[in-house]
């Protein structure tokens, strides 16, 4: 009997090699705010620029990060939209081979489009040093050379030092319970911490060190619920990681697309930019909005929407890394033809998409007056981290949600 190994490769075998017609995915989203350009573009990428030198301090560990530009995912949904201008890439025939590329619609000689053209360079730069910083955490866990991915109790390690080092500068307490012993609880209790303030834990690794001066900038526009809030996102999708790694180092896969998706709605990274999208508005929401019942569902269909097209968009990477855990190779591995699962997730999404209007359309009237048309604006920032983050994992072909 093969093993969960074996079948695994015997997976990436068979779909290397064949054909996915893909369907123009942002023609699917006519009435979605896309487009747009930030006039501080240039400035955020040279800015970025120089943190990767920074913290690559070589060319050949700069070789990945440099070939990535936040700066123009950061455009695509840190700025206002456009109305009526969005810039898709064509229905593409994805050959799954590392050795081919998809041909996408070239527009880099026209700039990268993005959402909030008025945005101020200070939320765009903010958003910036969080967008660098999650794919540069992410890589960590995924990639193979110099990175704790292959080794459980490395990356365990890894990011339980993540999730102290972030909370730590979103200025957030540390765990409740008091230490073992009537000395050190009643010296916990008192606020002295065994006679001196906590110290600050230690830098999981440079990448990570971003981190902080995101944190900074956090502290003085949002208040603590608000970090509390991003801070418990941020945990998720860590804890989500290490199921997925566990999976990931023992072969195995998801026999269905719902076991697939209980992992990977952590894993995307998508549900942080319910507040991160805030930061680039410039905006408020109180608390009990963001955290109602209906605007978590919302943020619920914002994730699924991304992660079917990023799994689509990424499934010939995700070859070429020996490793897949995507939906499309779940749904391939039942059994599926090819063009038969796309043609499902492609109704999935379109379903998606109308669970999110009908929803935005309740979650528009918690609100009267000014505080409704900051809601609607807030509504419209994140269908463009839809419509946005497709478009930017089409034409630069790297995950857009991990």
């Amino acid at each position: 009997m093969a093993s969960k190994s074996e079948l695994h490769a015997k997976l990436i075998t068979d779909l290397k090699g064949q054909v996915m017609h893909v369907p123009d995915m942002q023609a699917m989203f006519p009435n979605w705010p896309s487009g747009g350009r930030n006039k501080y573009y240039k400035r955020l990428k040279a800015r970025l620029d120089e943190i990767t030198e920074t913290v690559y301090p070589t060319e050949e560990l700069r070789r990945g990060p440099a070939k990535h530009d936040f700066a123009f995912f950061t455009s695509m949904y840190a700025t206002p939209p456009l109305p009526h201008q969005r810039c898709p890439p064509p229905a593409l025939s994805l050959t799954l081979t590392p050795h081919l590329t998809t041909h996408l619609q070239d527009t880099a000689d026209h700039g990268p489009t993005s959402l909030f053209p008025d945005a101020d360079w200070d939320e765009f730069y903010t958003c910036g040093l969080f967008n660098f910083w999650l794919f540069h955490c992410d890589d960590a866990m995924d990639e193979e050379q110099g990175s704790v991915a292959l080794g459980l109790a490395a990356s365990c390690r890894y990011r339980r030092q993540v999730l102290e080092y972030t909370r730590h500068c979103l200025d957030l307490p540390g765990p409740t319970d008091p230490p073992a012993g009537v000395v050190s609880g009643l010296l916990w209790r008192l606020g002295l911490r065994g006679g001196g303030p906590a110290a600050a834990p230690p830098r999981p690794n440079l990448p990570n060190g971003v981190f902080e001066e995101f944190g900074r900038r956090v502290r003085v526009e949002a208040g603590e619920a608000f970090r509390w809030g991003l801070y418990k996102e941020i945990e998720d999708y860590i804890c989500g990681c290490e199921a997925e790694q566990k999976e990931r180092l023992a072969g195995e896969m998801a026999g269905d697309l719902e076991s697939y998706l209980r992992v990977r709605r952590s894993t995307s990274g998508v549900r942080h930019y319910g507040y991160i999208t805030q930061l680039g508005l410039g905006m408020r929401l109180p608390i009990r909005t963001l955290q109602s019942a209906q605007m978590q569902a919302l943020w619920d269909e914002m994730n699924l929407i991304i992660i079917i097209q990023n799994d689509i968009l990424s499934l010939r990477k995700e070859l070429t890394g020996g490793c897949v855990h995507n939906a499309v190779a779940v749904m391939y591995n039942q059994g599926r033809r090819l063009d038969d699962v796309v043609r499902e997730l492609m109704t999935r999404l379109e379903a998606s998409r109308d669970r999110f209007d009908e929803l935005a359309d309740g979650v528009s009237e918690m609100a009267g007056g000014a505080d409704k048309k900051e809601l609607l604006r807030y509504i419209d920032g994140l269908r463009t981290s839809n419509t946005g983050t497709l478009e930017f994992c089409a034409l630069m072909e790297v995950p857009a949600a991990k």
